[in-house]
C-alpha cells in the first residue's frame, strides 16, 4: 500500500525531476517500486512508508546511500539526504494488465498441473522472480507442475507470486536475493537444492535492470549497476548452479537477454 502522505496513488507513474548538480533519477515510481525503465520491470527502489530506498551499489558493491535511503517522499516531491528537492511529476503511460491473484485464486478451474509434462517435478530456480518475465515464467513453470524456487529483493511480491504459483497447482519457496551479492546467491542454491532433495534441474537469470537516457547524462552508478546485476549476476548464478549441474551430469541454464 502507498503511504498517502506521498502523493502517489495506485497505478500512476511517477518520473523525478532532473536538475542540475543533482543526482539524477532516469526512472519512474509505480505503485510503490522505483523502475530504471519501462522494459525492463525489475524494481531497484522501493517505498517504506515516505522513505525511498534505493539499491544502488558502487563499484566494489557497496550501497551509495546509507542504509539504501535516498531521502523521503512528500506532497510528490523527493527529499534526497543531502537536502535537495526534487518534484515528481505524472507520466502517461499505456498499462499492462496482469491476472489479478485473487482472479487466481477464484479460478482454480483454469490452471491444472500436467504430469504428463517433462518439466513436471523439475526444481526450477528462477531470479527476478517477482515481476516481469521472472513473475510470467515462474506462472508458466507453475502450469506445467514444476517445483519452484523464487529469487527477487522484494519480498512482499515474491509472497504473491508464490500465492499465484500455489494457485496453479505447483510448490514455490520464496527466498529473498540480491543478485549483487555473491554470499545470498550462494544461499539461494543452497536452499534451492535442499527444496529440490539436492537437485537444481533448470536456473534462469533473468533479474535485471536498465539504464534509460543518453549515455553521457546517465549517472555512472547507473551504468555500473546494469553491470552489477545484468553481467556479474549471471556469472553469480552460473557459478553457483554449475556444481550440482557437474555433480548430476545435467542440468540446464538460461540467461534471459537484456
Amino acid at each position: 500500500m502507498i503511504d498517502s502522505l506521498t502523493g502517489m496513488k495506485p497505478g500512476e507513474r511517477y518520473a523525478v525531476e532532473s536538475l542540475e548538480r543533482t543526482r539524477n533519477f532516469p526512472g519512474f515510481f509505480l505503485d510503490g517500486k522505483y523502475y530504471l525503465g519501462p522494459e525492463l520491470m525489475t524494481a531497484v527502489g522501493w517505498l517504506e512508508g515516505q522513505r525511498f530506498l534505493y539499491d544502488e551499489h558502487d563499484p566494489v558493491g557497496e550501497p551509495v546511500f546509507p542504509d539504501r535511503v535516498a531521502g523521503t517522499i512528500e506532497d510528490l516531491t523527493l527529499t534526497l539526504i543531502d537536502g535537495a528537492r526534487l518534484k515528481l511529476n505524472k507520466m502517461r503511460y499505456n498499462a499492462q494488465v496482469d491476472l489479478p491473484s485473487s482472479e487466481v485464486r477464484d479460478r482454480p478451474e483454469v490452471y491444472r498441473r500436467d504430469p504428463t509434462s517433462a518439466l513436471y517435478n523439475k526444481l526450477v530456480v528462477i531470479t527476478g522472480a517477482s515481476s516481469g518475465i521472472g513473475r510470467a515464467a515462474a506462472h508458466a513453470f507453475a502450469s506445467k507442475g514444476a517445483r519452484l524456487v523464487l529469487g527477487a529483493r522484494d519480498e512482499a511480491a515474491l509472497a504473491e507470486v508464490v500465492e499465484e504459483c500455489a494457485a496453479r497447482g505447483a510448490t514455490a519457496l520464496a527466498v529473498c536475493t540480491d543478485v549483487t551479492h555473491s554470499e545470498q546467491m550462494r544461499d539461494l542454491a543452497d536452499q534451492a537444492a535442499a527444496f529440490g532433495d539436492g537437485r537444481i534441474d533448470i536456473w534462469i537469470n533473468n533479474a535485471g535492470v536498465g539504464a534509460v537516457g543518453r549515455f553521457e547524462e546517465t549517472p555512472l552508478e547507473a551504468h555500473e549497476q546494469v553491470l552489477q546485476t545484468d553481467l556479474i549476476g549471471y556469472l553469480r548464478g552460473a557459478y553457483v548452479a554449475w556444481p550440482y549441474f557437474k555433480a548430476q551430469k545435467r542440468g540446464t541454464l538460461i540467461n534471459t537477454c537484456r
